[in-house]
């Protein structure tokens, strides 16, 4: 055994031999990132209830409303399935887009704003957070907003895709789209969803054409995507204020009041613009430390804050 050749006989230390050990517990730098996210990730879910009666889903933080997505009914599905034949027609055009989103969409991301150069890992850490926090919570929100695929409609509509078997309502792709274009704004700019679409920042265009292109594919309605936008805002807004503090922000939407919609430009600045709160505890330490390291990640070149222009 190597242990035997090399370090011989030896006894355990005696005596007080104790070294310096007092670890600092919000100090996760000593771990890979993926244990990191693994021990965030507990802590920031027990920020989050989820509440459901016949009519709506509602997702709270910190015992604050933050999303409230009504229940489609039959009949509006049933309106929205004309938008399902016309996206059809984009399918040549976007197959290529289409399928490399089905398997993963950070990359399209991170060719917007680079965030996956080794300078900003601490970023796609973040996003990378923010993706699975989506997840778990979109998930909870499909199921209880459980809804019939296209598909279920019309044999016509052959999705380029497998059919998923959860909810098509509200989108998943468009839920993580947005959450991740809401916290990286947060992070770059310092913007609220709202704020960074009228400031023409790509990635909220980017979101917006992935959470189409599931439409274009024959997966969801419009009315998933308009519905994703706005659970997806709410849970990037809401990493954020756990991470910094920031004022918690509230979105809704209501696929029923015109079933008629398509998922446009003017309908997502309706849906992300959202409500201010008042509420701003305290961060969580444990993130926070993380988050300005991110943050620094996106100073500019000559070394001042992005948002102020003030030297830090």
């Amino acid at each position: 055994m190597i242990q035997e050749s090399l370090a011989g006989y030896w006894d355990p230390p005696t005596g007080n031999n104790s070294f310096d050990w007092d670890p600092d517990p919000d100090d996760l730098d000593y771990l890979p990132s993926n244990r990191r996210i693994e021990v965030v990730l507990a802590q920031i879910l027990s920020r989050f209830t989820i509440e459901s009666d016949a009519a709506s889903v509602t997702v709270k933080c910190d015992g604050t409303k933050i999303c409230t997505i009504q229940k489609p009914t039959l009949p509006t599905l049933n309106t929205q399935m004309k938008w399902l034949r016309a996206y059809a027609d984009l399918r040549e055009d976007r197959s290529t887009e289409i399928l490399v989103q089905s398997e993963e969409i950070m990359s399209p991301f991170s060719s917007v704003r680079p965030f996956d150069l080794p300078k900003r890992h601490v970023t796609a850490e973040m996003l990378t957070l923010t993706q699975e926090v989506a997840i778990l919570i979109e998930q909870q929100v499909k199921h209880l907003c459980r809804s019939p695929r296209p598909v279920e409609f019309s044999d016509r509509v052959m999705p380029m895709l497998d059919t998923p078997p959860h909810s098509t309502y509200p989108s998943g792709h468009s839920t993580e789209s947005f959450a991740i274009a809401s916290a990286l704004s947060m992070l770059e700019y310092g913007e609220t969803p709202g704020e960074s679409l009228s400031a023409d920042r790509p990635i909220f265009h980017l979101a917006q054409r992935i959470a189409v292109n599931r439409t274009v594919a024959g997966l969801h309605y419009p009315v998933d995507s308009a519905a994703g936008a706005a659970l997806g805002c709410s849970v990037g807004s809401a990493l954020a204020f756990i991470a910094s503090g920031t004022p918690l922000r509230s979105f809704s939407f209501d696929p029923n009041a015109n079933p008629e919609a398509d998922f446009t430009r003017a309908a997502l600045e309706t849906v992300i613009k959202g409500k201010s709160s008042s509420k701003t505890p305290a961060p969580l330490g444990i993130l926070q430390k993380r988050w300005v390291k991110a943050r620094g990640e996106w100073l500019r070149r000559d070394g001042r804050d992005p948002d102020t222009g003030a030297g830090v």
